[in-house]
């Protein structure tokens, strides 16, 4: 059996940067009936692991290391707000990093490969949220609608795909 983590990353204070937390939800509701997913902040199921994260960096090594396959949900500037999609893992631009707090996550996969090869996920698939030009560092628990409606067709998204590797 394939083993799955579903990580959403995201920060419930920071208005739409909450957008990966809104997809774990509404993911774990809809995968609920099929036994998938059964606890609200990351405790293990089956075979899929739904995890709502609020760190990055290097920290996301001891997240990620030992799945299968791991899809990754985060809100992003790329898209318009609302507009959902997949994302490129080799489009995402590296950052400057003054620490191993502000690793992108393909020095994070890096790392993998170079400490741990057999730890590295097989497959890797990245989503976002659209919230356009919004201002992420806007404190406050308010989501705009055209996100949360975003996040909830995402996490449909990734019900089925996850339905069609089950199958």
């Amino acid at each position: 059996m394939m083993k799955t983590l579903v990580l959403c990353l995201g920060n419930v204070i920071a208005r739409n940067d909450a957008a990966g937390f809104i997809v774990a939800r509404e993911l774990r509701r809809l995968l609920s009936a099929s036994g998938k997913a059964k606890h609200r902040h990351g405790a293990k199921s089956r075979d899929v692991d739904i995890v709502e994260c609020s760190y990055s960096g290097a920290m996301l090594l001891s997240k990620i290391s030992g799945y299968d396959r791991v899809i990754i949900v985060d809100s992003t500037h790329t898209l318009e707000k609302g507009k959902v999609g997949r994302i490129n893992i080799e489009d995402i631009k590296p950052r400057f990093a003054t620490s191993a707090h502000d690793l992108a996550l393909m020095d994070v996969l890096s790392l993998i490969e170079k400490l741990a090869p057999e730890e590295k996920p097989k497959e890797i698939e990245v989503y976002g949220v659209g919230i356009g030009d919004a201002p992420i560092h806007t404190f406050g628990d308010e989501v705009d609608e055209d996100v949360r409606k975003g996040a909830k067709k995402l996490a449909h998204q990734v019900a089925r795909s996850l339905r069609r590797v089950d199958n």
